[in-house]
């Protein structure tokens, strides 16, 4: 990772209200460079654009020559006139960056009413669709719908509050996306927030994609489990402890590393969510034997 990438996933881009933290910025990168590498060519699309923050990342990684189609209602906030603000403030956060958006790639309007035509129409077929729009589930099931067909074979899905228990309908709307492909598509990369998935006949590409990562050391990834600093207070978990607190990109970058964690495969197998269980049970029935042992 070079230097200005470095600085703009850990520090520029925090400056862009939204909710995509460093450790899914560091695999949108690897994903859309991965796939950059292997000449696995399309477009790059987003519903849910809030502010811009992983709209940005999208354009700082893929280069003004890609083309990015971003999909919002933009009806927050209000301005003096009682109109709403967050598209004014999205093209500001645009130009203070540098990176003046492209409205005639902008969506204004309702995602689950949009033709796969239209999309298509625009950027063609999609390597990268980003999905973190409506949270109920009829907005789940449209914007899967929507991204499964505009989708390159090639191509990756990314949702947003898989497993949030704020947002139950998310998680279920994934999983039917899932059951409902009658595996045509399965999951290859989660993390805290997100989920990732494509066609199975690039699941091992992708698989093997996030391992390379983790063996360089750019991610760390584990088969079986959760990796992470238990040091980092569970009352802001995104944020580094008090001695790593610091505008020091390269030191952030580190401490946001060690907090992904990525359970590889975890979808179609079942086996780390199974390891995970059997732990929690084998832990609950030793600490009843020593209850046990106490009272005899």
């Amino acid at each position: 990772m070079n230097s200005a990438i470095r600085k703009f996933i850990f520090h520029d881009l925090q400056t862009v209200e939204g909710y995509i933290d460093p450790p899914d910025a560091l695999v949108f990168l690897s994903l859309l460079q991965g796939q950059k590498d292997r000449n696995l060519v399309g477009g790059i699309a987003e519903i849910g654009v809030f502010y811009g923050r992983s709209y940005f990342l999208l354009r700082k990684i893929c280069g003004s020559d890609e083309q990015i189609l971003a999909i919002d209602l933009f009806d927050i906030g209000q301005t003096t006139e009682g109109m709403p603000s967050q598209y004014s403030r999205f093209l500001e956060n645009g130009r203070r960056l540098g990176m003046p958006v492209d409205e005639e790639l902008i969506v204004r309007g309702d995602s689950t009413r949009l033709d796969p035509a239209q999309l298509t129409a625009k950027i063609g077929k999609i390597r990268f669709f980003s999905i973190d729009g409506g949270h109920m589930l009829q907005h789940v099931t449209a914007d899967s719908r929507l991204a499964m067909e505009t989708l390159a074979d090639h191509g990756v899905i990314a949702f947003d509050d898989t497993f949030n228990p704020a947002w139950p309908e998310v998680t279920v709307g994934v999983a039917d996306f899932l059951r409902k492909s009658g595996g045509a598509f399965s999951a290859f990369c989660m993390t805290k927030y997100k989920t990732y998935v494509c066609r199975r006949e690039f699941h091992e590409l992708y698989t093997e994609l996030i391992a390379e990562i983790g063996r360089s050391g750019r991610l760390r990834s584990c088969r079986n489990g959760v990796s992470g600093l238990k040091s980092c207070p569970s009352s802001q978990p995104d944020q580094p402890p008090d001695g790593l607190r610091t505008d020091d990109p390269v030191r952030h970058e580190r401490f946001f590393r060690a907090r992904l964690s990525i359970a590889e495969c975890a979808w179609p197998t079942g086996q780390s969510i199974l390891r995970k269980a059997s732990g929690c049970r084998n832990k609950k029935a030793a600490r009843e034997r020593a209850a046990r042992q106490k009272l005899q």
